[in-house]
């Protein structure tokens, strides 16, 4: 009788151990899985050239003493008061209908506070966010025309010592875009940030962070 219960008992205690196995495998493979979902978040990123051989209206890029992991950061600076500034790349080969982040690390200048991001295609169809360095948050974003993008939202992450990562995504219908951005003061409508501000503003920005990724 004692030889059956210790057969009984043995026979338990192995399907016990195979069926943690299982579980142990399971959840390793499903780990597995989080991690190359985590790593496989976009689908291509564009190239972005230097910042020397960004189209230039109104705007200075200047050197600053700012350094952001150990990469020497800019001043982006509007030159006029009276007159439409913006900086950017034109001629971006994007996938038509796929979602986009524009992306880009920035910190509050000495003059202004406001910081704003496009996507653009055939004028006037774009979608543009203003960021506020001051205080952390989004002020808006906006799609005006109604060719270009769908499902925009704009995004900032805090990266300590007042600097911000700001983002805009959106799903973008268009074979090319254009990619516009610069200083800009609270005044201004979201979808006209770059227009005449009657006062001159600057933003700190590291021009390597940069990005245009498909998602």
């Amino acid at each position: 009788m004692k030889k059956v219960f210790f057969v009984v008992l043995l026979v338990i205690i192995t399907a016990c151990n195979n069926k943690s196995k299982e579980v142990k495998v399971e959840s390793s493979e499903v780990n597995t899985k989080e991690k190359q979902e985590k790593a496989e978040i976009f689908l291509s990123e564009a190239t972005i050239p230097e910042s020397s051989k960004w189209f230039k209206n109104e705007i200075s890029i200047s050197e600053s003493s700012e350094i952001f992991n150990d990469n020497y950061a800019n001043l982006i600076s509007r030159t006029s008061a009276d007159k439409s500034a913006y900086t950017g790349i034109s001629n971006i080969k994007v996938t038509n209908g796929s979602t986009y982040k524009l992306s880009v690390i920035v910190k509050k200048g000495n003059v202004g506070k406001n910081f704003a991001l496009r996507m653009q295609g055939v004028y006037p169809n774009r979608v543009d966010a203003v960021f506020d360095l001051e205080t952390g948050l989004v002020k808006e974003t906006l799609i005006s025309g109604t060719e270009l993008a769908e499902n925009n939202k704009a995004t900032m992450e805090s990266l300590g010592g007042g600097w911000y990562k700001c983002s805009l995504y959106a799903d973008i219908f268009a074979e090319y875009m254009r990619i516009v951005f610069g200083p800009t003061t609270n005044k201004l409508k979201t979808g006209l940030w770059e227009t005449r501000t009657g006062e001159l503003s600057n933003t700190i920005i590291v021009t390597k962070s940069l990005q245009l990724l498909e998602l």
